[in-house]
């Protein structure tokens, strides 16, 4: 499952029976799982994403890069 499932999950908890009343604590407490599940997804989909584009922008292994001097 990816983030957008688990926050569809977590809307469909707060819907009530009648549409009209407010969701009860359980639904509430159902959907702020949902939710934070969702962005705990979406987190680690970031976090490998990055580590994908660091592993790709580092050097080949044996190559020497030169100092960077910076001017004062």
């Amino acid at each position: 499952m990816n983030a957008s499932d688990f926050l569809d999950r977590a809307r469909k908890a707060l819907r009530t029976r009648d549409g009209i009343s407010k969701p009860s604590s359980t639904q509430l407490a159902e959907a702020d799982v949902y939710a934070r599940i969702a962005q705990a997804t979406a987190l680690d989909r970031m976090a490998a994403a990055l580590e994908a584009l660091a592993a790709d922008a580092a050097p080949a292994p044996g190559t020497v890069q030169p100092a960077i001097h910076h001017s004062a």
